[in-house]
């Protein structure tokens, strides 16, 4: 996939699908590798032309719905230059559901001091005055576009802001020598983790060598109260299961559930409905609900005594082997495909062949980084079983 700049189709190496990142275990401290907040928004491309500014998201659409942010960027930087950024919403961190509002709407979004602009966080810089700077080192693109936020700045552009008290619609994301001490900070004033890269990364598009995110999961019980039937386009015996808290905020978990797993549960509901839902999530709004639930398993009511009644309160215990694939920028362990049940091993071949779902991620992010030996593997192990496949 590439993505359609109108400015930039004279270009040998078309402008691809953006860089993408590693699951990191723990953030390491090593000045070869620089870290930066991670960001919660929509990913996306900032092009600037002579004629015409666009944003593009990473699957190459044209975001039309900020037309203010379109403006800001057209006065940033010279004709010829593109940015990789995220759109967030920074007047209420961490807040992605009005951001998704915002973005998917088909009318522009008009700012006021009760509904606040969008920012474009800039993190990296591909072109600057139609310089390709895609093969440069990291940091140097990093210095290169420091210095052109800061010559936007002294010119008195008004969108990045006069004053610390004024939020800036576009801003340069800060980056620092990757430390521990630093991703704690980041978590403490309430950011969802951190992204680590490779100091002298160059951008490859649709990569994911030598850049890691950090978004450490806490886990929650939650009372299954009903297994939800598909609707709409959804297909299958069961879509996803509600559950409850003990504050009583309620919710559905999808993500973490195999294709053998809603069977189960469309078939059996007494098994899963009254039973107390492990969830990993990425925190607690302030309505009580779950970031990101992601479903781990299902247990008794009984075994609740066991369970560690604060897990956030836990220290978390460094992976050494995270530590060292990460410092060494080396792949992880490819998966035991020989110890899946056939519906598993089914789904996983799948997803690999697709090059999209939860085993293709999965072998990109936390596994052997080798999609085609990951297949290969698959069909062996689905061949020796004698698997229609």
């Amino acid at each position: 996939m590439s993505v359609d700049l109108p400015a930039f189709r004279y270009l040998k190496r078309p402008i691809g699908p953006p860089m993408l990142c590693k699951t990191l275990d723990v953030v390491p401290d090593d000045e070869r590798m620089l870290a930066s907040v991670k960001l919660d928004g929509w990913r996306a491309f900032a092009s600037i032309a002579d004629q015409m500014t666009e944003l593009r998201s990473r699957e190459g659409h044209a975001i039309t719905a900020v037309p203010y942010l379109i403006t800001a960027l057209g006065e940033l930087a010279e004709p010829g230059t593109i940015l990789d950024g995220e759109l967030v919403d920074r007047a209420r961190p961490r807040q992605l559901r009005r951001t998704n509002t915002l973005l998917a709407s088909q009318r522009p979004h008009v700012p006021t001091d009760a509904n606040p602009p969008l920012t474009f966080a800039a993190f990296d810089l591909l072109f600057h005055n139609y310089t390709d700077l895609r093969d440069w080192p990291l940091h140097e693109r990093l210095t290169r576009l420091a210095a052109l936020v800061q010559d936007a700045r002294e010119r008195g552009l008004a969108a990045l802001g006069s004053a610390p008290s004024t939020r800036p619609l576009v801003l340069a994301v800060e980056h620092r020598p990757s430390s521990a001490a630093f991703a704690e900070e980041m978590l403490a004033t309430g950011e969802e983790g951190v992204v680590v890269k490779l100091r002298d990364s160059r951008y490859v598009h649709g990569s994911r060598t030598g850049w890691w995110r950090y978004k450490p999961q806490d886990t929650i019980d939650a009372r299954c109260t009903a297994i939800a039937r598909p609707r709409g386009r959804t297909t299958g015996p069961a879509s996803s299961l509600a559950f409850e808290l003990d504050g009583g905020a309620t919710g559905q978990v999808s993500s973490g559930l195999s294709a053998a797993e809603r069977e189960h549960a469309a078939a059996h509901p007494g098994e899963y409905v009254g039973r107390l839902l492990e969830l990993a999530h990425h925190g607690i709004e302030t309505s009580g609900a779950l970031r990101h639930p992601v479903y781990r398993g299902v247990r008794d009511p009984a075994d609740k005594a066991t369970r560690d009644p604060a897990p956030s309160l836990r220290r978390r215990t460094v992976n050494e082997a995270a530590l060292a694939r990460a410092n060494s920028g080396t792949s992880g362990k490819r998966r035991n495909y020989r110890a899946m049940k056939d519906p598993k091993l089914i789904e996983s071949l799948e997803s690999l062949r697709a090059k999209r779902g939860d085993a293709y991620e999965r072998c990109l992010e936390r596994g052997s980084n080798d999609p085609a030996g990951d297949l290969h593997a698959a069909l062996e192990e689905a061949a020796r079983r004698g698997l229609d496949v």
